[in-house]
């Protein structure tokens, strides 16, 4: 019975909630209050807004604005449609084409119903812009890079709103200022939509809400279309088209069957998505969505591109790389970035890649256009654009350098190297040492971005294979520092991007791995750069991935081969294709390894500190057994030998433990400590590591200490191995 009552009771609980629920979306949703007619037979029955009802008529809206549907419209009265007509050479309505009259009188019919206070602030949300039912026509187009033709698809586009709240949002302090630079017009200081002043709010109908406004709005064009419009600015819409790409829409092709055969979607490659009228994917994203687009005349453009890119090897537009031009583009644009005019003015506005865009608003500026998908200024002076003085510089304008570039945006991390908010040291190797490494890129058609591949050579097979985004990723992070900048003689420890990276750097050059004076040096074949992230330098090779586990290192470094030979008597080396991988009895890890000197461990064998006899619970037979493992039967050795390792799980830390950190603590190491663990959880004996200006060193179980020494520090490609004076106590 209490399972019963129990049941019944959820299940009320569940129907309350579910009430509750309808009933707040029935109040965020219901139909307006006071209720006298559709939005249709408002305008009707009004005299002032004849003319727009007569283009309602004209492109059959009537019924969906005297319908059911749900809808708010900002309707212009009969003085503004004139004015507009007035200035487009037109005398009456049936004499603009049907396409151009779609256009401007959709776009002021917007789907879904928004009062006032909702526009203002919608679901604890700012809106920016509204989803007209303003859609251009599926026409066919030119590519003009390839002259082949394409029917393609737009979407509905958005239209913009001006209230207090949006205006407070982006922090604004002066919004009639940036109203007046941009539409020339008065701000009202209450609601705005695009150009046109609201002068009735929220009349309720039955379909929605009906607004009044004083102009027929002109922001329904994107930039995509400014740009066709503009000779001036011809250069910058092919450099766009360069970018583009027309993809087959199979949804698209079946709606609209009637239209043409097939019908594509226009998209663009590593630029921004300028015919993009919907940014997001939920109705609240593209509301809040919008974009800045900087448009640079020819002769400027073309002035700033030639000394940018021109060379010996770069003697046209065209033969810049694609990656290149696309960058220039996404430069002189922010996306979900307003560059209101006070903002460009005050030296505040920055783009996605953390730059400041600058410019003089009243002598720079040869017009400003609010499209459709964002603020368009277009300009007369070039503003500066510093991902070419960035630590990218040499492989975004020498061709010689263009690996690194194809890598990095391969990789997708190009837009991280460039940005100004990091402070990075670069090492630049030509494209002939990547092909000496065993690295090679087939660029496939330089106008078509995602068509390249890169190849790694296999040593082991003896051929090309095809490279994985995170094997580039990996090594081109390789090549990159963090937050360093003083190289001396001496050979120290560096951060790369890699989770775990580490490089040995000098003034001379750095070393990808191994023990630092063994290791292959990919040497500096110019001075320091200095950048606007940083500073790069030059190389006459990769800077190599370690590609060896710390038993490698062990092997093959002299300074280690105690240690190795301690290992080696447990049995303990796990091996794949004849190379050391690992430890059997050690878990697979990330490590700051602590190997005492060859001579701390030969002391500490005469004295006896080194458990090296086979475990004394076992006996004779059990010794002799050969299925009873090496580290069994050295269990002492193998426990001795664990408190040397400090494993970094990427939980913990995702670095190792660098000697230029100040860190004074316990680390877990391998070796479980039997006393305080439980049947549920292990506790594992801790290594005190102590690092600071004054001191490197460890700290065994009785305070006992061991100096780190760090002219024998070496990388594997698993661990950080120190070189300690002693051996310290472990239990």
């Amino acid at each position: 019975m209490k399972i019963k009552y129990g049941f019944y009771g959820i299940l009320l609980i569940l129907l309350i909630l579910s009430v509750s629920c309808e009933k707040e979306l029935h109040e965020r949703y219901k139909d307006p209050d006071n209720l006298n007619s559709t939005i249709y037979k408002e305008l009707k029955n009004n005299e002032s807004f004849s003319l727009f009802v007569e283009a309602l008529d004209r492109l059959e809206l009537a019924r969906s604005c005297d319908g059911r549907a749900a809808l708010t419209v900002f309707a212009p009265d009969n003085d503004a449609i004139n004015r507009w007509m007035t200035a487009n050479s037109y005398n009456k309505i049936s004499d603009i084409p049907l396409e151009e009259l779609s256009l401007a009188v959709k776009s002021h019919v917007i789907e879904n119903i928004f009062n006032e206070e909702q526009v203002n602030q919608l679901d604890y949300d700012v809106v920016y812009r509204l989803m007209s039912l303003a859609q251009k026509s599926i026409v066919a187009e030119t590519q003009a890079s390839t002259g082949k033709s394409f029917h393609v698809y737009n979407e509905k586009k958005m239209m913009p709103v001006f209230t207090p709240t949006m205006f407070a949002a982006e922090k604004i302090s002066d919004p009639a200022f940036n109203y007046k630079y941009i539409f020339g017009k008065d701000y009202n200081d209450r609601m705005m939509f695009a150009n046109a002043k609201v002068t009735e709010f929220s009349i309720p109908c039955t379909n929605g809400y009906l607004y009044h406004v004083d102009d027929v709005v002109t922001s329904i064009t994107n930039f995509e279309d400014i740009l066709k419009e503009k000779n001036d600015y011809s250069l910058m819409a092919s450099m766009y088209d360069r970018c583009s790409s027309y993809e087959y829409d199979k949804a698209m092709s079946e709606e609209y069957v009637g239209i043409a055969d097939s019908i594509f979607t226009k998209t663009y490659s590593n630029s921004p998505e300028i015919n993009t009228e919907q940014y997001g994917t939920l109705l609240a994203e593209k509301m809040k969505a919008s974009a800045t687009y900087f448009a640079v005349k020819n002769t400027v453009l073309e002035n700033y591109l030639m000394q940018t890119f021109f060379n010996e090897k770069v003697s046209a537009i065209d033969d810049i790389s694609i990656i290149s031009i696309g960058f220039v583009l996404k430069y002189l644009s922010g996306e979900n970035l307003i560059g209101w005019p006070e903002k460009i003015q005050g030296g505040t506005f920055r783009n996605n890649f953390g730059s400041y865009i600058n410019f003089d608003i009243n002598s720079d500026v040869d017009f400003v256009n609010y499209a459709s998908n964002g603020l368009v200024y277009g300009l007369n002076r070039m503003p500066e654009i510093t991902l070419f003085s960035s630590i990218m510089k040499i492989p975004f304008t020498d061709p010689d350098y263009s690996y690194f570039l194809y890598a990095a945006q391969f990789a997708n991390i190009l837009d991280l190297l460039v940005n100004n908010r990091y402070d990075y040291t670069a090492f630049l190797p030509k494209n002939e040492d990547w092909e000496d490494a065993g690295i090679k890129l087939d660029v496939g058609d330089p106008n078509l971005l995602g068509d390249e591949e890169f190849q790694i050579w296999n040593f082991n097979n003896s051929r090309w294979e095809g490279a994985s985004q995170a094997a580039i990723r990996r090594f081109v992070k390789n090549h990159i520092v963090k937050n360093f900048t003083n190289l001396t003689n001496d050979m120290v420890l560096a951060e790369t991007l890699n989770d775990f990276g580490l490089v040995f750097l000098s003034n001379q050059g750095v070393v990808g791995g191994g023990n630092q004076y063994a290791g292959e040096v990919a040497e500096f074949t110019s001075d320091e750069t200095n950048a606007s992230n940083g500073r790069y330098y030059t190389t006459n090779k990769v800077v190599k991935l370690m590609p060896y586990s710390y038993g490698e290192v062990m092997k093959t470094n002299p300074e280690f081969q105690e240690f190795y030979k301690l290992v080696d008597k447990t049995g303990g080396w796990r091996k794949s294709g004849g190379k050391i991988t690992g430890i059997n009895w050690l878990p697979p890890n990330t490590y700051n390894i602590f190997i005492p000197s060859n001579e701390a461990i030969l002391a500490a064998l005469e004295e006896g500190k080194i458990p090296v006899d086979p475990d004394p619970s076992l006996s004779e037979e059990e010794i002799n057994d050969p299925d009873i493992s090496k580290a069994v039967k050295f269990e002492p050795l193998v426990d001795w030998l664990k408190y040397y390792f400090v494993g970094l799980n990427g939980l913990v830390r995702t670095q190792f433990i660098l000697p230029t950190e100040q860190f004074d603590a316990g680390m877990d190491t391998p070796l479980v400590d039997e006393e305080n663990s439980t049947n549920e959880e292990d506790v594992y004996h801790q290594l005190h590591i102590k690092f600071s200006s004054e001191e490197l060193k460890i700290i065994g179980k009785d305070g006992d200490e061991a100096n780190v020494q760090l002219d024998g520090t070496a990388l594997g490609a698993n661990a950080l191995i120190y070189k300690v004076d002693h051996v310290v106590s472990y239990q």
